[in-house]
């Protein structure tokens, strides 16, 4: 696992660059993920750790397209 950290704004997304994938219609960062309501509406929110600097805790979906 390579961790890498992409920040945008205020928001920081700690993230395995080998589980992304570089083809269309596959895992992109976008704008929307660093909303707590994109990751409460996937359902994938297993726990909070509210404070100054809040944080989410995700539960990983498994990839089906192969990469």
């Amino acid at each position: 696992m390579r961790l890498a950290a992409l920040r945008q704004k205020n928001g920081l997304i700690l993230h395995d660059v080998d589980s992304l994938c570089d083809a269309p219609g596959t895992h992109q960062i976008g704008p929307a993920l660093f909303t707590a309501d994109y990751w409460r509406e996937q359902g994938l929110v297993v726990g909070e750790a509210p404070g100054r600097g809040s944080s989410l805790f995700l539960q990983a979906a498994l990839p089906n397209n192969g990469c």
